[in-house]
């Protein structure tokens, strides 16, 4: 069972100042109003939320299928590859 303090490290703010689960999961309804009643959750059943599945984004800058790509981003733009 996953912890409450471990649900929380998933809530990301958005740019209007509310949250959402940054995974696709489902809540009974103390859990979700302990986490501030966070946006984007829908009715899952009686006393549960949940966040619907997004499907899959391929991201190829990061990607590890694309080398090439990635070598000349970071000679191109140093600064936003700095970790």
């Amino acid at each position: 069972m996953v912890q409450l303090a471990e649900l929380s490290d998933c809530v990301a703010p958005m740019e209007n100042g509310e949250c959402r689960f940054e995974i696709e999961c489902a809540v009974d309804e103390s859990v979700y109003r302990q986490l501030g009643s966070l946006q984007c959750c829908y009715p899952f059943r009686d006393g549960y939320l949940w966040t619907r599945y997004h499907g899959e984004q391929y991201r190829p800058l990061y990607s590890n299928d694309q080398i090439e790509l990635n070598t000349v981003c970071k000679s191109l733009f140093p600064e936003y590859f700095r970790g």
